[in-house]
């Protein structure tokens, strides 16, 4: 675990760019869960493929995006994923990627005791989208913990698919 200075001088040396790019890969690794199935019931379940089949595999692929707090909570869903003789199903969904989001750019960042809050902001059809995110430093790399997107009136809505299935 990082000290306060450390976790500052890591949080301050940490770029837009590099912030814009663990969000936008972040956001892209959710979707791949969301979509590499084998359409295998009528349940509304379908059976992840091989490289996240399992719950130690899929627990493996998104620490590597997300913050451990993230995965645990996630992995807790019974309404997005089940665990059935080891191996794993995902809840079928139609998921739209947020083509404005890949156009995304840091323009702020603010550090909070052990977590850095970003806004990301893009372009769609000419209006504005703001998105917040809350960093980890986790396991030698910033992780994403939390992310949402501020509507023009303010409200704040979940950003991230696997927080965002109805």
């Amino acid at each position: 675990k990082l000290t306060k200075e450390e976790f500052e001088e890591k949080a301050k040396s940490f770029t837009y760019d590099q912030i814009a790019k663990l969000v936008k890969d972040a956001y892209k690794s959710e979707i791949i869960v969301f979509t590499e199935y084998n359409n295998t019931s009528d349940s509304g379940y379908n059976a992840l493929k091989g490289d996240y089949d399992t719950k130690e595999k899929l627990r493996a692929y998104l620490e590597k995006s997300f913050s451990t707090n993230f995965v645990d909570e996630l992995l807790k869903s019974d309404d997005k994923f089940k665990f059935i003789e080891d191996k794993t199903y995902v809840k079928v969904i139609d998921v739209k990627t947020n083509s404005d989001f890949y156009n995304a750019f840091a323009i702020g960042k603010e550090i909070t005791d052990d977590k850095l809050n970003v806004k990301i902001e893009s372009t769609s059809n000419h209006d504005k989208i703001t998105y917040k995110a809350t960093l980890v430093y986790e396991n030698d790399a910033w992780k994403v913990d939390s992310l949402s997107k501020l509507t023009p009136s303010g409200k704040t809505i979940s950003g991230l698919i696997l927080f965002n299935l109805v």
